[in-house]
C-alpha cells in the first residue's frame, strides 16, 4: 500500500500489511507507531493475534490458511456471534507454538480451549492444542476446514512451487475484498504482493516440513468442502484424537472468502453455540 511506503520512508518504521488492516482509526495508527519508534527493532507491544469480532463469553483461536495472515479470517468471524474469535498470523519464530500459547493463555489463562484452522491452519492448530495438552491445559474442541493430518513430510515440494506469484495475487486479492474500507485504487497491489509471497513461502516450507504425530484429546470437527478430497466421514483424523469426530458439510474450496465465508461462519457457530 501506498500508505505503508509513505510511512515506513519518513518515519523509518516497519508497518505491515497485517497493522494496517486491523488499525482502524488514525489515532490508533498513531500509538502503534509512537510505540514502534520508541521500541525500535521488535516491537515489543505488538501482539501476533487480532479480534475478529466483539467479544463473548468463550473463545475460538483461528489458526491462518497457507497465505499466512491472521485477518484472512475476517468475513468468517463476522458470522461468528457466540464466541470471541482471534486469529493469529503465522510466526517465523521457530518457537512459534510456546508463542502461540503464551498469546492464548494471556487471554484467556485456563481450558478448556477452542482451536480453529482452515487448510494449513489446521495442522498447525494441531500442534499447539497437542502442547497445551502436554502441559496440562485441556483443549476441548478443535475445528478443521478441509484438512487431513500430515502424516508425512513433502520435501519434494519446493515451496516456490507451492506459493506461485499468480496464486498469492489471487488470494490476496480475495482477502482484501472482503476487508471494509478496502479500495483498489490506493493499494499498490505489487509492492505488497513482494511481502505477503516471502511470508506465505516460509509458512509453506514450515507446513511441508511438518509431521503431526498422533495424540490429542479433544473432539474433532471436520467441516468439508464441496469437493474436499479428504474422506468423507473424517477418518483420517479418528487414530489422531481419543475424542469424537463430526463432520459437516461446508461450502466451496474457497471456504473462508467471499459467499463461501458466509456459510461456513455459520456452522461454526453453531458449532460453537452447542458446546
Amino acid at each position: 500500500m501506498k500508505l505503508i511506503h509513505l510511512v515506513n520512508e519518513r518515519l523509518n518504521t516497519q508497518l505491515t500489511l497485517m497493522n494496517i488492516l486491523k488499525l482502524h482509526t488514525i489515532k490508533e495508527l498513531a500509538n502503534y507507531i509512537s510505540k514502534s519508534m520508541y521500541y525500535t527493532g521488535e516491537i515489543f507491544s505488538e501482539q501476533p493475534f487480532v479480534l475478529l469480532n466483539k467479544k463473548a463469553k468463550q473463545n475460538v483461536f483461528a489458526f491462518p490458511s497457507l497465505i499466512g495472515y491472521a485477518i484472512g479470517y475476517n468475513r468468517l468471524a463476522m458470522k461468528v456471534k457466540s464466541a470471541s474469535f482471534y486469529s493469529f498470523e503465522f510466526l517465523e519464530a521457530e518457537d512459534r507454538i510456546n508463542k502461540y500459547i503464551d498469546a492464548i493463555t494471556s487471554i484467556q489463562p485456563e481450558g478448556p480451549y477452542v482451536l480453529l484452522g482452515y487448510s494449513a491452519g489446521a495442522n498447525l492448530a494441531y500442534e499447539v492444542g497437542k502442547e497445551l495438552e502436554r502441559l496440562g491445559h485441556k483443549v476441548s474442541d478443535l475445528i478443521v476446514m478441509d484438512a487431513a493430518p500430515n502424516k508425512e513430510a513433502y520435501t519434494s515440494i519446493p515451496s516456490e512451487e507451492l506459493i506461485t506469484y499468480e496464486f498469492t495475487k489471487e488470494k490476496l486479492l480475495m482477502f482484501l475484498s472482503d476487508n471494509e474500507g478496502y479500495n483498489e485504487d490506493e493499494v499498490d497491489i505489487e509492492r505488497v504482493l513482494k511481502e505477503v509471497v516471502e511470508h506465505s513461502r516460509l509458512y509453506a516450507e514450515y507446513s511441508l516440513k511438518l509431521i503431526n504425530e498422533k495424540g490429542i484429546s479433544s473432539r474433532v470437527h471436520l467441516i468439508r468442502s464441496d469437493n474436499s478430497k479428504h474422506d468423507p466421514n473424517g477418518e483420517e483424523w479418528v487414530d489422531y484424537t481419543n475424542g469424537l469426530v463430526k463432520v459437516y458439510k461446508g461450502m466451496h474450496d474457497d471456504m473462508i472468502f467471499e459467499k463461501y465465508a458466509d456459510h461456513n461462519g455459520l456452522i461454526i457457530n453453531d458449532i460453537l453455540t452447542n458446546l
